[in-house]
């Protein structure tokens, strides 16, 4: 194999490293946005629990100031019932206090289950607040994780944009010319290398079959070839 197939391979190399970096330092920022929306998430619904043990609560006392409102009523009327003498008066009079005696069972008993509901509630609360303090936690500990190896990837990145320049410097003109017109190819597409093998007749980035004298050709190890239909250069012709 020439020189300079070494050398384009090395620079490639470092070409498809580069973009496995930036790639993997996306990824990483994509990470570190994902759980600052998860805790976002959790914490909204911390809030949404925590108002509904609040709306319970007011509920509760509600009902209580309704219930302490019934019995002064009933306690104020059943006062004035001693001033009766008529037998009708009076005997509208007890069926007022059985409807007062009706409401505040009934209150007693809304009373009773606002209580429970508001227990549960507060329960609820205090459940999702402590899953969240350890959501906070183990989010603040898988950040560092991903800031430490953000930082590795930052640093063998800049090692790749540092060594690219003398990869390339190394290359004939025409063969450098020819690799950069590929990598800004649309149909580049991330990952894919533009100079392959052939093997077993077929071209290694379009998996299509190689003319047998673009074969003979690449074998001879002359001139650079490319592959008539994805336009990759042509390293080596190999059988395996």
């Amino acid at each position: 194999m020439q020189e300079w197939k070494v050398r384009l391979l090395a620079l490639q190399g470092c070409d498809l490293e580069r973009e496995a970096l930036r790639r993997e330092m996306g990824a990483l920022e994509e990470g570190g946005r994902a759980l600052d929306q998860e805790c976002l998430s959790l914490r909204q619904g911390v809030l949404r629990l925590q108002g509904e043990a609040v709306a319970a609560r007011r509920r509760e006392e509600a009902l209580a100031e309704e219930g302490r409102r019934l019995a002064a009523e009933r306690l104020g009327f059943q006062g004035k019932t001693a001033e009766i003498r008529k037998n009708d008066e009076y005997q509208m009079a007890m069926e007022t206090l059985e409807r007062y005696r009706r409401l505040l069972e009934e209150n007693e008993e809304a009373q009773l289950a606002a209580m429970e509901e508001a227990e549960e509630a507060e329960g609820c609360f205090r459940q999702g607040r402590e899953e969240f303090r350890l959501a906070v936690q183990a989010r603040e500990e898988r950040k560092g994780e991903l800031a430490r190896r953000g930082e590795e990837v930052r640093k063998a990145l800049r090692q790749r944009e540092e060594e690219r320049p003398a990869l390339a410097a190394a290359l004939p003109a025409e063969v450098l010319r020819e690799y950069q017109r590929l990598l800004g190819a649309k149909c580049a597409g991330p990952m894919r290398p533009w100079a392959v093998d052939v093997q077993q007749g077929v071209c290694q980035r379009c998996r299509r079959e190689v003319t047998l004298h673009k074969r003979q050709e690449v074998a001879r190890d002359r001139e650079m070839q490319t592959c008539d239909y994805c336009g990759a250069i042509l390293l080596r012709d190999r059988e395996g």
